[in-house]
């Protein structure tokens, strides 16, 4: 369940990045990543527990 809100965070940063292409120097992206580290700490600690079994 994690790996779909992980991927779907992926594809919505994604889109935005091709949408509002980054300006060399700028120190503004635009986008919030807090939620695709959230995502991505669980993930890691699903695969964790899953090694550790």
């Amino acid at each position: 369940m994690i790996w779909s809100k992980l991927s779907g965070e992926i594809d919505s940063m994604y889109e935005y990045v091709k949408q509002n292409p980054p300006q060399a120097n700028s120190n503004d992206s635009g986008f919030d990543t807090g939620l695709f580290k959230q995502y991505s700490e669980a993930f890691s600690d699903d695969v964790n527990a899953l090694i550790q079994k």
